[in-house]
């Protein structure tokens, strides 16, 4: 019981990442209908805006947050002026190499101003037993982290007058002007939201991972993974198909090595595009 109970521990900080994630991507494909592979590397910039913070001024690790989140703002912002508003009717793949590219500029950015050393910020390095295991006081803040930015955007997407002109904007952005709404504002605000959940991301590589100019870039494609899993643009999917994945990924870890681990959510998608295109939750949009 507490080998099980541990791995599970152990996976909460992965699912927390996907979550994160995914829950950006989600966005952007149910409103825009743009798979954005440079996500990844939103939360890389937004990894090093705190660790650049934190080394310049001193200040602890979660008030240098504020540096992530204003980093996820100006990238939603550039998002919308360099691929949405120019690319929203263009080929889906000129828009998903567009984000490739993006993803790309991102990564020279940040080797640019950093270097390609890696580089690592101090937590509060606390644990707590739990039945015979033991979790620790990031992967608790991870996890919290994770779940108050889900509920946020569900907030606002659902319980809002924004996220009503989003959300109308989504499904006809013609319809949504000729009853008065600024379509163009509603899309800079989705580009922004998304961009602000890589914060959280951020956050989770920091304290999980050393960084490096393609830490976010490595995981994209678990989250990718998760957002076909879930159905694309099934946000209530996306917890459930990072939780399934994270524990998938931890018990094969285990069980086999890393590298079998690290393959697992690949296999899935195949499988998954093969058997259930619409991916395993009822699909539903933003």
């Amino acid at each position: 019981m507490d080998t099980t109970l541990q791995i599970v521990f152990n996976s909460l900080s992965n699912i927390a990442l996907y979550t994160q994630l995914s829950l950006g991507l989600t966005v952007f494909l149910g409103v825009f209908g743009i798979l954005n592979f440079a996500q990844g590397d939103f939360a890389t910039v937004g990894s090093y805006a705190i660790f650049g913070v934190v080394g310049a001024t001193g200040v602890g690790v979660y008030a240098a947050v504020v540096a992530g989140v204003a980093a996820g703002v100006v990238l939603g912002a550039i998002f919308y002026l360099l691929i949405v508003r120019p690319l929203r009717n263009a080929p889906r793949v000129n828009q998903i190499l567009a984000t490739f590219g993006l993803g790309l500029i991102l990564q020279g950015f940040v080797q640019w101003t950093f270097g390609t050393d890696q580089k690592s910020v101090a937590f509060p390095n606390r644990t707590f037993p739990v039945l015979g295991a033991s979790i620790g006081l990031t992967t608790i803040i991870n996890i919290a982290v994770a779940l108050v930015l889900m509920s946020v955007l569900f907030v606002v997407l659902y319980r809002s007058g924004l996220g009503r002109r989003i959300r109308a904007v989504s499904q006809n952005p013609t319809g949504a002007a000729l009853v008065g709404i600024n379509v163009g504002r509603a899309s800079v605000s989705a580009c922004v939201i998304a961009g602000m959940l890589s914060s959280g991301a951020a956050l989770v590589i920091l304290n999980s991972s050393l960084l490096t100019p393609t830490v976010g870039f490595e995981s994209i494609f678990k989250a990718f993974t998760v957002v076909v899993a879930a159905g694309l643009g099934n946000l209530k999917g996306v917890l459930v198909a990072s939780v399934a994945l994270g524990l998938v990924e931890s018990f094969v870890q285990y069980a086999v090595n890393d590298a079998a681990g690290s393959i697992v959510g690949f296999a899935l998608i195949v499988v998954i595009l093969l058997f259930r295109p619409s991916g395993l939750l009822s699909a539903r949009s933003v």
